[in-house]
């Protein structure tokens, strides 16, 4: 069936075609089983190479990793079919149990199509589009349709520049894989709306988020003087982070922070340098809707701007912010000037009009004017250090 570096195949394994490279002498023991079947892999279009498969007949054994690649496409499942009608889907790893010799064909996505600069991200079918090793995309995907992407655990997708969810549209994420958006262009969130365009929606289930944008967009949300849309994160490790003006979660400059819904997770939000709420709105920017349930969250202002709420200027206002249960830490950014006011940790940023509204459910809130001594949160005091309490 292959090689093993234990004599009971405890180990790792190591197939026909497989290339690969020791640091160390190393033993590999024959693996030996009288009753198997083979699995025959077939590429479909794609390139590269792959031995079969030989497997125990009648007990489920996990499918060799695919090792095809196919430019432009993402690797979506085996199916018994070269079409992929047949009855028989696995999943990249899926574990299979057969009596007999079986062949199966990759089953890819074209989903990734040039567009001039950018790359489009194309809905297929209602499919969910899953990759099977790290990927790096040179450019920016716009996402059209509803689109869910599944990141397995171990793998990465790196888009260099950002996604756009385009309005009316969705992306849901899923996986405990990891997206890295290292720095999105002028005017675009890293992940969510661009520049003058409205963002879509956009739903965060687990795995790792690391968004960060560009001059004016959000972290995660809205572009400049766009909405940042429905975002909902369920659970997993995200940092956003707006690099100017932008909220880390939230709108860009002068673009409404959307409706946000946290449920759970670890959350690290930063506005953007000169303006950007935490969470909520960018400079000029009204906070919008956000709700947080459980988990913990860490959203920081900066200059003018509330850690959760409104964005710096007068355009903005404080976000309508509800809070059930978990931890949350909203600090407010500096104030220009020594005599300004200090933006709020939870409420509004500087000059805002409005101050929005706070709902605690299940939770108490702790104040501190240095972020070292905390006190129970009066009705209507403003502090730049907020703390959630169960």
């Amino acid at each position: 069936m292959g090689w093993n570096t234990e004599a009971d195949g405890d180990g790792d394994w190591y197939y026909e075609a497989d290339t690969v490279s020791f640091d160390k002498d190393t033993t590999l023991y024959a693996q030996w089983f009288k009753y198997v079947v083979t699995v025959k892999f077939n590429s479909n279009g794609g390139k590269g190479l792959m031995a079969p498969q030989w497997v125990k007949k009648d007990e489920a054994t996990a499918l060799r990793p695919n090792l095809y690649k196919y430019d432009g496409h993402l690797f979506l499942e085996w199916n018994n079919k070269k079409d992929g009608t047949g009855e028989d889907h696995y999943p990249n790893k899926a574990e299979i149990t057969t009596d007999e010799d079986i062949i199966l064909y990759a089953q890819w996505v074209n989903d990734l199509v040039t567009m001039g600069d950018r790359i489009h991200w194309n809905e297929k079918d209602g499919k969910v589009y899953s990759l099977s090793q790290n990927l790096t995309i040179e450019g920016r995907a716009i996402v059209d349709g509803a689109v869910t992407l599944n990141l397995p655990e171990g793998i990465t997708l790196t888009v260099t520049e950002g996604i756009t969810v385009n309005e009316g549209n969705s992306l849901t994420i899923e996986g405990s894989g990891k997206l890295d958006i290292p720095g999105a262009p002028f005017g675009h969130a890293g992940i969510g709306g661009q520049d003058e365009k409205n963002c879509g929606r956009i739903t965060i289930e687990g795995g790792k988020i690391n968004a960060i944008s560009g001059s004016n967009g959000a972290g995660i949300g809205g572009g400049r003087h766009r909405d940042g849309g429905i975002i909902t994160i369920n659970g997993g490790t995200i940092v956003a982070k707006s690099y100017y003006l932008g909220a880390g979660i939230g709108g860009g400059i002068e673009g409404g922070g959307g409706n946000i819904e946290i449920k759970g997770g670890d959350i690290t939000a930063t506005g953007g340098h000169s303006g950007g709420a935490g969470i909520g709105g960018g400079i000029e920017g009204a906070g919008g809707t956000v709700v947080i349930s459980g988990g913990k969250v860490v959203a920081n202002g900066t200059l003018r701007s509330a850690g959760i709420g409104g964005g710096g200027g007068d355009k903005g206002s404080g976000a309508n912010i509800t809070i059930r249960g978990g931890v949350v830490i909203a600090t407010g950014g500096d104030p220009a000037y020594p005599d300004e006011e200090i933006p709020d940790g939870m409420g509004k940023g500087f000059e805002n009009k409005e101050k929005g509204t706070l709902t605690l459910e299940g939770v108490t809130i702790e104040v501190s004017d240095d972020g070292n001594t905390w006190s129970p949160f009066e009705k209507d005091e403003r502090h730049r250090y907020m703390r959630t309490k169960n």
